[in-house]
């Protein structure tokens, strides 16, 4: 019998503090204006639109200087890799197309004029306080992460401010036939059906009270209230398939009991008759 490794991490570090070093010194920064008077807030200050002469990122600038938002350019997924993995341009032409025609479509999942009026409100907060405000960031990249001779999994990672120097990273999964480039349901990579497969994947998780998912080895109760609620949240793109794991990734605000991201970890050796071997990723199937 094979000896199972720990098969669950769970995880609430989605939430991860960025900027942590000194701002920039200005001086070395320089930058080209695309667009004034942009935005005009309703205490009638306005931001401007400039773009970096040295990076790929706009910045929104108040008249005074300062940065509310930093917006860096999308990435991926065409000329990405994933660390160790294949890359975008292995896929035939034809599935390349195809991948890229998705993620065309998915477009943005965040609005910057939201974001922009977010961090407006907090640097006014901060204007008669002895704190410092903080450029707020947004950014998507697409990448993969994985593969096998038939799929090629991708992840769409998102960073969203939360507050100052404080943002959340949203990470949703994909996977497509590596031939064609179309997009596959993830619950077919499953042995069960889509209701089956996501009780299946949980238990195989072992949610306890006090998460450190350790059930059998220590008699620990399941926390099956969390484990409904997740249930029910549970989407497709929450499921991301790495080399050597598995992870559900819950957004803030999706599961009810959780004020922050939750994140699953899972090692494929527990999922054994759950996934079907051929959606196994390389490293996990010849590892």
């Amino acid at each position: 019998m094979k000896v199972k490794r720990i098969i669950a991490i769970l995880l609430m570090s989605c939430i991860f503090l960025y900027g942590c070093t000194s701002e920039p010194n200005q001086e070395e920064e320089t930058w080209t204006i695309a667009q004034e008077n942009i935005v005009t807030f309703t205490d009638g200050e306005s931001v401007d639109l400039w773009r970096s002469d040295h990076g790929h990122f706009d910045v929104y600038k108040l008249s005074d200087g300062t940065i509310l938002l930093e917006v860096r350019d999308p990435s991926g997924p065409a000329n990405t890799s994933g660390g160790g993995v294949e890359d975008f341009d292995d896929l035939s032409e034809t599935a390349q197309k195809a991948v890229l025609a998705y993620y065309e479509k998915q477009e943005l999942l965040y609005d910057v004029q939201t974001e922009l009026k977010k961090a407006y409100d907090e640097y006014v907060s901060y204007k008669n306080s002895e704190q410092t405000f903080n450029r707020f960031l947004l950014s998507q990249d697409v990448s993969p992460t994985c593969s096998n001779d038939n799929i090629m999994y991708f992840i769409t990672s998102v960073s969203l401010p939360i507050g100052n120097r404080i943002a959340q990273e949203i990470r949703l999964g994909a996977a497509f036939d590596r031939k064609t480039g179309q997009a596959l349901n993830v619950w077919d990579l499953f042995s069960s059906s889509e209701n089956k497969g996501k009780e299946q994947v949980l238990d195989a998780a072992q949610i306890t009270v006090g998460g450190n998912g350790l059930l059998d080895r220590f008699n620990q109760i399941k926390d099956t209230a969390l484990v409904s609620e997740m249930k029910e949240a549970l989407k497709d793109e929450y499921i991301i398939f790495y080399p050597d794991n598995l992870q559900i990734c819950f957004p803030q605000g999706t599961l009810p009991s959780k004020e922050y991201s939750y994140r699953l970890r899972i090692d494929y050796t527990a999922l054994e008759g759950i996934i079907q071997e051929w959606a196994i990723p390389y490293s996990s199937k010849y590892h």
